[in-house]
């Protein structure tokens, strides 16, 4: 357990800090900040989420922010077995099923695009595909998904439903590979 002063930076965190944590292969996670000792406990119980909800997310980083995965405490523990389907939203589902039927890859696109913040040069660049191409494939999905990229709070719940969806598919695979180590 780590208690500092709040100015531990991103930089000495990712950094030297990261390496020793590979090297020992010791997990942290850094809770939010706090002023009273009197709220340690629930600062203690953000590190260990952020360790647990961490090694989920991005195993080879042995260090995790409260704050970069407080979005995934909202789920309750039956999306982790399976039950995940009704947090997905029913549109981007018919994106799975139109990308299986026509071996394409719009889901995929449209999360990028999503990520990015709806950057098209962003997208089209970590996609490497031109812009133009971007735009087609993004009218495609408009056209399909009958919406347009305006409503930002769809695009909120389409980016949120991608999160959930991504996090169950890194639960489930760690706990087949932990199912499949023999035991000792």
């Amino acid at each position: 357990m780590l208690i500092h002063n709040g100015s531990l930076s991103r930089e000495l965190a990712f950094g030297p800090l990261q390496e020793f944590l590979g090297q020992t292969g010791v997990s942290l996670g850094i809770s939010s900040i706090f002023s009273s000792l009197n709220q340690c406990r629930l600062h203690y119980l953000q590190a260990q989420s952020a360790i647990r909800i961490g090694r989920i997310l991005c195993p080879e980083r042995h260090l995790t922010y409260y704050a970069d995965v407080q979005l995934y405490e909202l789920l309750p523990a039956e999306v982790l077995s399976g039950g995940e389907q009704r947090y997905r939203h029913p549109e981007l589902r018919k994106l799975q099923e139109y990308d299986a039927a026509h071996q394409s890859n719009l889901y995929h696109t449209l999360y990028i695009y999503l990520k990015h913040n709806r950057n098209m040069q962003l997208a089209s660049e970590e996609l490497y595909i031109h812009r133009n191409t971007l735009r087609y494939k993004l009218d495609q999905i408009s056209r399909l998904l009958e919406t347009g990229f305006s409503d930002s709070e769809k695009m909120l719940a389409y980016y949120v439903s991608y999160k959930i969806a991504d996090f169950c598919d890194k639960a489930r695979e760690q706990q087949a590979q932990q199912e499949a180590l023999p035991l000792r």
